[in-house]
């Protein structure tokens, strides 16, 4: 909120467990902050998703990765953490890598991406690329059905 920018920034924050509202309770007051309890029905990601650009993920363990996978491929540009399997999934090319717990580095990440509208739409497009390249029907589905038809002809094991 020191920023000039945060005005015109708009943040939905989504999520529940015990600490979740004494979590949230040092910015539910800003008037662009959108504070929601509960789970996200598909329907309803797919509606933020359209509205948002940026998917902010701070994270120390890794927990989010299919959220995280699926904001890629709607173009978000995730603004997260390099910690865990984080780094198997993106990189600087296509998203804000912050060290762990540092805060600065994920606000100047989203600043980054505010400042720099090249900047955000060409990690748009990487994000979208990575995880159709990496996670998407060719890389997992088609794979599995040929490993599978391998196996039915008896050619798994064939070197």
């Amino acid at each position: 909120s020191q920023y000039d920018e945060f005005e015109q920034m708009e943040f939905h924050i989504q999520g529940f467990g015990q600490d979740y509202v004494n979590a949230t309770a040092q910015i539910s007051h800003y008037a662009n902050v959108d504070v929601v309890e509960g789970v996200l029905h598909a329907s309803e990601i797919v509606k933020l998703h359209a509205k948002h650009g940026i998917f902010l993920i701070p994270t120390r363990y890794d927990t989010q990765g299919v959220s995280l996978g699926e904001a890629m491929s709607s173009g978000l540009v995730p603004v997260t953490n390099s910690t865990a399997a984080i780094p198997e999934f993106v990189d600087r090319n296509c998203a804000m890598l912050a060290e762990p717990d540092n805060v600065e580095q994920l606000v100047q990440g989203i600043l980054k991406l505010v400042r720099e509208p090249d900047t955000f739409l060409k990690m748009s497009r990487a994000a979208k690329e990575r995880v159709d390249a990496q996670c998407g029907e060719h890389a997992t589905l088609t794979r599995e059905l040929l490993l599978l038809d391998q196996m039915r002809a008896g050619r798994f094991f064939d070197k």
